[in-house]
């Protein structure tokens, strides 16, 4: 008997039971892994503002309205942030979470610099990708627990920031 011949024969007892409980396996890990990575983002963005030494986490615009100095979300399809929770984010087809950190640099102009990231968990450590920083290397972080286990990663996010507000041209 041919090997495809064995491997249909074998696939031929499997059930409409079967195929229901796999799907089940599959969402449970799926839910299990976007709260890990959604918990792991919300730490990160925490360290983050942690990180930037801010007297208040917001400020008062001119029209008497509190906003926020660092705000998460992401990148719709047209490129532009869009504030969103990161609890209503989802994995993308690789099992990654990418969000946008929306740092405001000048209060009186309301400028702002956004940075994308990407988080992923594998190998029981997470992975995260700060876009448009050192060639999208990833960093790996071991396990958290501690209040600096994303101090690299914030560090990487602050320096992604100034690059944007770098322009060597004017020197």
């Amino acid at each position: 008997m041919l090997a495809y011949d064995r491997l249909m024969e074998k696939h031929m007892g499997i059930t409409y039971a079967d195929l229901s409980a796999q799907n089940f396996k599959l969402r449970d890990k799926y839910a299990k892994r976007k709260k890990l990575l959604q918990a792991g983002a919300i730490e990160l963005c925490k360290q983050y503002i942690d990180s930037l030494g801010l007297e208040s986490t917001s400020w008062t615009n001119a029209q008497g309205y509190d906003v926020a100095y660092v705000t998460k979300g992401i990148l719709n399809r047209e490129d532009c942030f869009e504030k969103k929770s990161l609890g209503g984010v989802t994995l993308d087809d690789h099992y990654s979470l990418n969000f946008a950190i929306r740092t405001v640099v000048d209060t009186e102009a309301e400028y702002a610099v956004v940075v994308e990231v990407s988080l992923s968990y594998q190998d029981d450590c997470y992975l995260a990708t700060v876009h448009g920083y050192q060639n999208g290397k990833s960093i790996i972080i071991p396990e958290l627990g501690e209040d600096t286990s994303f101090n690299e990663v914030a560090g990487a996010i602050k320096n992604r920031v100034m690059m944007d507000l770098t322009d060597s041209r004017l020197d």
